[in-house]
């Protein structure tokens, strides 16, 4: 009985070797690591967001309160992040935060401080042009998030009004200035005033730089400064405090002429003028040399021809080239003289060979010019000019901003400086949800996003030829929050983007193929991958945050493939991430696709709040047919952040669906 209970032993110890040992060694290495800290503070009344996540030791980590911590009144806790809007300022806040992943667990303690509200409101003063829709904000207290305002005394200009989130918004209908009190009220804070000075304005027009070239001393000068834009019916003159150069004189249409008699630099002001508009002054800087005649005798080189057409009832400007094409090889200045038929009624030639004026007759004309200069035999030549109806001033193709579904939007297709009114009509159909006014104004909520809706308008001016234009207006959509962070491929940008497949290639909104029978997201994704290319998903975060997890569905029809940063990068906000690699199975065959796989290409990413970019560049390698570049289909791109992930997809790109 002895033996055979000792027998009995040995094999027990033998079995404690073989399965408790292992376990117990396993066990006691795996064990989570979680360091608490002092948060940065909080301010009662101001949004706050920080990330407790910190733990370490495993790859799913899940996060919760202690039972019986507390946070600071106002904020919350969810899936390891603080956040929220403070509503009472404490010190030093203790809690404490348990991690746990399968049987692990760890607690670490966070202490957090909030500041007690700083709330401000400083007086300020704002500009509106009268008759023009304005939206101008007066929300600039500080010291609290939620904010609202609201007119505590004083009157606003006629046709404005105040909303609630500060912005004054109507068309003015007068100039002047209006002083009111508003009074900026912050939820479980309180008010606080300000005073702030309305100016209605009339429009101001741009006038911006003006360059000149050089002149010569007593030698005939031509220059425009008519730059000025914002009205019809500009008018330019020599400021008050100011004078030209002696011998030039300015025309009221904006031509500087005549024979400067003195050399040097020479610095005078303009003024541009418009009936409504607040007038606008630059300074001219204009350098005059000494002219320098060489008695050397010498040869004119002079050819005629034809002269660019010009309209009736249009400035004609030709102060370079034209009939301004003599040469006399002595290097002297060159002086034309009309000897020969007429030019059209309004329409001059200087001394220099410039030619300028509004013509008012139309019809076929030739005329000769001479040409002379110092030590030279005069030359003539014939040029032919003809003056054609008028026609109204609108450009063949025009390029608008861009407009947003669901956003109301305004822009006026009228030239700046048309100087008739002009009446428009829709040749062809406008997007959907906007109106043509017969001033030229476009306007109205787009319904329905494109990446670039084209349609023809038609001018018409009393005693003009009609004109049509092209106008081309991409129309965004409307920016949405994901709620899973999921970003579709087949909704990403594909403007300019151009795709080769494993045979044929394939361009935009043709990259997008229908991928349901390959488990795709949403059943479709971007294809035709199989060349260098960058594929841009720019996306907004609501504040910055840290250990961001990305996750990306890919799939292959190159067979079973290994993509790593060395043929494939992925780049977040300008740096490319380390994910290692990721295998990718194919179809039956080269060139079928296999079926779509999730693959996480971090757990460690960095988002900026606002505007960030993740950047999917295809790079040169030969995993097609063993000699070409190739890429895998791309479904998505999935954020997870403690932050909310919103981004605008191109709803748009409808190839298949």
């Amino acid at each position: 009985m002895v033996k055979r209970k000792t027998k009995l032993s040995w094999l027990s110890l033998i079995l404690v070797f073989i399965f408790i040992i292992p376990v117990f060694v396993a066990g006691c290495g795996d064990k989570l690591t979680y360091t608490g800290t002092t948060l940065a503070e909080a301010q009662v009344g101001v949004a706050y967001n920080a990330s407790v996540a910190t733990a370490e030791g495993a790859e799913e980590i899940s996060y919760a309160l202690k039972e019986g911590a507390t946070l600071p009144e106002g904020l919350t806790f969810d899936a390891g992040t603080v956040s929220g809007i403070p509503a009472k300022a404490v010190s030093a806040h203790k809690f404490t935060v348990v991690a746990t992943a399968d049987k692990l667990s760890a607690e670490a303690e966070f202490t957090l401080t909030v500041k007690a509200a700083a709330f401000a409101y400083a007086d300020g003063e704002i500009n509106i042009e009268v008759n023009k829709q304005a939206e101008a904000t007066v929300a600039t207290a500080t010291g609290a998030t939620e904010v609202t305002y609201t007119l505590k005394s004083g009157t606003l200009p006629a046709g404005l009004t105040l909303g609630a989130n500060g912005v004054i918004s109507g068309k003015a209908t007068a100039t002047g200035s209006a002083t009111v009190v508003i009074t900026a009220t912050a939820a479980g804070i309180g008010t606080v005033d300000a005073t702030w000075k309305i100016n209605v304005t009339n429009p101001k027009l741009v006038f911006e730089e003006v360059t000149v070239d050089a002149g010569l001393q007593n030698v005939y000068y031509t220059a425009l400064v008519s730059s000025a834009k914002g009205a019809k019916n500009i008018k330019y003159t020599v400021a008050a405090d100011s004078a030209l150069p002696a011998g030039l004189a300015l025309e009221e249409s904006g031509l500087l002429h005549g024979k400067p008699s003195e050399r040097g630099r020479k610095n005078f002001k303009v003024t541009a003028s418009a009936e409504g508009y607040e007038s606008a002054t630059v300074e001219i800087s204009l350098l005059i040399r000494l002219n320098e005649v060489e008695s050397d005798a010498g040869v004119i080189t002079f050819t005629g021809g034809k002269l660019d057409d010009g309209m009736s009832g249009t400035v004609y400007a030709k102060l370079t080239g034209g009939v301004k094409v003599a040469v006399a090889d002595n290097q002297n200045p060159v002086v034309y003289t009309l000897t020969g038929g007429k030019l059209p009624a309004g329409l001059t030639m200087y001394e220099n060979g410039a030619l300028y004026g509004v013509p008012t007759e139309m019809g076929d004309f030739t005329i000769t010019v001479k040409a002379t200069a110092e030590g030279c035999e005069a030359k003539t030549a014939d040029f032919t000019l003809k003056i054609t109806e008028p026609r109204v001033p609108l450009p063949t193709f025009i390029t608008l901003d861009a407009a947003t579904v669901g956003t109301e939007y305004s822009v006026d297709l009228a030239p700046e400086d048309a100087t008739m009114d002009i009446t428009f009509s829709a040749k062809t159909a406008l997007p959907a949800g906007l109106t043509l006014d017969a001033d030229g104004k476009l306007h109205g909520t787009p319904t329905a996003s494109a990446r670039a809706f084209s349609f023809t308008v038609e001018g018409k001016a009393d005693g003009y030829s009609s004109a049509s234009c092209e106008v081309t207006v991409p129309i965004r959509d409307k920016e949405v929050t994901l709620a899973d962070g999921k970003m579709e491929a087949e909704y990403v940008d594909l403007t300019g983007k151009v795709g080769a497949g494993y045979s044929g290639a394939a361009n935009q909104e043709q990259m997008v193929q229908p991928g349901a029978p390959l488990g795709a997201s949403n059943n479709y994704y971007v294809g035709y991958t199989h060349c260098m290319l960058i594929l841009e998903f720019k996306f907004k975060s609501s504040a910055a945050a840290t250990g961001v997890k990305i996750d990306i569905g890919l799939a292959s029809e190159l067979g079973d493939v290994t993509f790593t940063p060395n043929e494939m990068d992925i780049i977040v906000n300008g740096t490319p991430l380390a994910y290692g690699k990721f295998s990718i199975k194919g179809g039956a065959s080269a060139g079928s696709w296999g079926n779509f796989a999730n693959f996480t290409a971090t757990r460690s990413a960095k988002l900026v709040e606002g505007d960030n970019v993740i950047q999917i560049m295809i790079k040169d390698n030969t995993f097609l047919k063993g000699q070409s570049t190739g890429g895998p289909g791309l479904d998505y791109i999935q954020i997870t952040s403690s932050s909310t992930i919103s981004w605008t997809p191109c709803l748009y790109n409808t190839n298949g669906r």
